[in-house]
């Protein structure tokens, strides 16, 4: 009887830890939410996302350059797949390279 007390007793804990959790999450999202539709309106977030649309346009198109290269080369098991691969790959260049550039920027000025 002691064991099952026990063992209800550990599982509403467990319950009550997830909607705890579940909770938090909803605020957090929420909260964050909020903060987007202020970015939104702000002029250095719609360039970002002008740049972003832009880049992944850009991406996209040498992705399909690479596609029909590899193509030829032999058959690719998943072109979705492939694909993303490749713009995620040519997304983090970018952001590597842009890091690197503020960071030369910032020794130079030091």
């Amino acid at each position: 009887m002691m064991n099952f007390i026990k063992e209800n007793f550990i599982q509403n804990n467990v319950i009550i830890l997830e909607i705890k959790k579940k909770r938090s999450r909803n605020a957090i999202l929420d909260i964050e939410k909020v903060e987007i539709e202020k970015w939104k309106k702000k002029k250095w977030f719609i360039e970002l996302m002008l740049e972003m649309k832009r880049k992944e346009k850009e991406y996209i198109r040498e992705v399909y350059e690479d596609m029909i290269a590899k193509k030829n080369e032999d058959k690719i098991r998943n072109p979705m797949l492939e694909m993303q691969k490749i713009i995620w790959k040519k997304h983090c260049e970018d952001i590597h390279r842009r890091w690197i550039e503020k960071n030369n920027k910032e020794i130079l000025q030091h």
